[in-house]
């Protein structure tokens, strides 16, 4: 006969598990990756996950969270490529095992003196087993300090020791599961009488090697981001120098430039008082034909930025017009306003306008006609800026742009934009629109003071 009452407890007890290690998973998961992800699917997911585990009177499933984390981020996160979700997936799912275990091995089990059946059949116990991970996984965090972010400087640095390490880790992870689940079905097959014995010393030991695997990737990604702040720094230096070099050089100009059109106003002017008229239209010819190309080309373009005062910008732009100028881009800008701050950090505009302006300048270079036009000003409460390039193809589709390895200038090349696109994702004040018609690529960033 069923024990209905029995059987119920046991149903409740196993969802309540399930949902917890899935809660917890998922967490780490959001943090390491900063994803922005709806609970509606989650929770449909984690509902038939405990619908799946009661069913098959089994909750040890090792892959089935990794699993559910991949499918949930490939559907808000598919700019990541697979093997980082299944990376991060794995690696939330392996941090909560090593420590709920680690929590019933060494510190239930030591300082209240529960064994391991007692405390995996005690939802109270089994509880506080999980509970323990988030103290676990702040001091890490705190010490360590990996995350997508520093995923990503590994990947992108390419240097062949840390990704040694970042590939053991892979694998090393995969191969715990394998291991230590292993050893769980041999103890409940009662064909290894040391497994459990076994099990604690894995789970001591991964966790050691697991740690320092993390904390040395950690220290080489901050080693590499803090490199690459100071090389931005030094160019940020160069590009201020640059720029205080070149409008130097344009005040000197200017300065020539007044004394000769004095020169040949008063030849003007004896012009007009002698009434010859082929010699006034000789006069003016030189005044206003020998200058009037130059100073109404892009050459002054440099001027315009003196209603920049964020320095950080300011150097951006700078660099980019002239660099744009050296290839033989026509640039025509316009910042009618004072910009000082806006709604997004200095570094994180600079590094989204660098990536559109690069964009910009690759584009139009293969274009009939190069040409950049860009804008930045104040719209009422927001900030706007476009800029707009010229293109080879009369119209670009821009539907995947923003995909990873996605571009309009041809596959694996698109790691730009989809930068830009992560960036974005921590500023909902900021709106990113992009059209492209009748051979002209456009770009427009709305940054709102405030979001209602």
């Amino acid at each position: 006969m069923i024990d209905w009452e029995l059987l119920r407890m046991t149903v409740a007890f196993n969802s309540f598990i399930t949902v917890l290690n899935f809660l917890l998973i998922y967490w780490i998961y959001r943090r390491l990756t900063h994803a922005k992800v709806k609970f509606l699917l989650p929770g449909v997911l984690v509902l038939l996950e405990v619908l799946f585990i009661n069913s098959s009177s089994t909750i040890n499933l090792p892959f089935l969270d990794p699993l559910l984390l991949v499918i949930i981020a490939s559907v808000y996160q598919k700019e990541l490529p697979l093997k980082e979700r299944l990376f991060f997936s794995v690696l939330s799912s392996v941090f909560v095992d090593i420590f709920s275990r680690f929590s019933a091995f060494y510190i239930l089990s030591s300082y209240f003196s529960k064994d391991i059946t007692s405390i995996n059949h005690d939802a109270l116990w089994l509880t506080m087993t999980y509970l323990l991970v988030i103290p676990f996984y702040f001091c890490v965090e705190y010490t360590i300090t990996f995350d997508s972010r520093m995923y990503h400087s590994i990947v992108t640095q390419r240097n062949p020791y840390y990704w040694r390490i970042l590939q053991c880790l892979s694998v090393s992870m995969i191969a715990y599961y394998i291991v230590v689940y292993g050893l769980l079905l041999l103890q409940e097959l009662r064909l290894w009488p040391s497994a459990e014995i076994t099990r604690q010393i894995l789970v001591c030991t991964y966790g050691l090697i697991f740690l320092y695997l993390l904390s040395t990737l950690g220290k080489s990604a901050h080693k590499n981001i803090q490199d690459k702040m100071a090389s931005e720094q030094a160019r940020r230096v160069t590009n201020i120098e640059h720029y205080g070099n070149r409008m130097e050089q344009l005040y000197q100009e200017i300065l020539v430039f007044e004394d000769e059109y004095k020169e040949m106003l008063e030849q003007l002017k004896k012009s007009c008082d002698s009434g010859d008229i082929d010699k006034i239209r000789a006069t003016y010819q030189k005044l206003v034909g020998k200058n009037i190309d130059y100073y109404s080309s892009s050459h002054f373009e440099l001027g315009r930025l003196v209603t920049i005062e964020n320095s950080t910008l300011k150097s951006i732009l700078s660099a980019k017009i002239l660099e744009a100028e050296e290839k033989g881009i026509v640039i025509s800008t316009e910042f009618p306003d004072v910009i000082k701050d806006t709604p997004m950090s200095n570094l994180d505009l600079a590094i989204v306008i660098s990536i559109l302006f690069d964009n910009a300048i690759e584009a139009a270079q293969r274009a009939v006609h190069p040409m950049i036009r860009m804008a930045f000003f104040k719209n009422f409460d927001s900030h706007l800026f476009i800029i707009s390039n010229t293109t080879a193809e009369e119209s670009i589709n821009t539907s995947s742009i923003f995909e990873l390895g996605m571009s309009s200038k041809g596959d694996d090349r698109g790691f730009g934009l989809s930068n830009v696109s992560q960036i974005l994702d921590d500023y909902p004040m900021a709106m990113l629109s992009t059209s492209s018609s009748h051979f002209e690529f456009t770009q427009k960033l709305e940054l709102l003071s405030s979001v209602v």
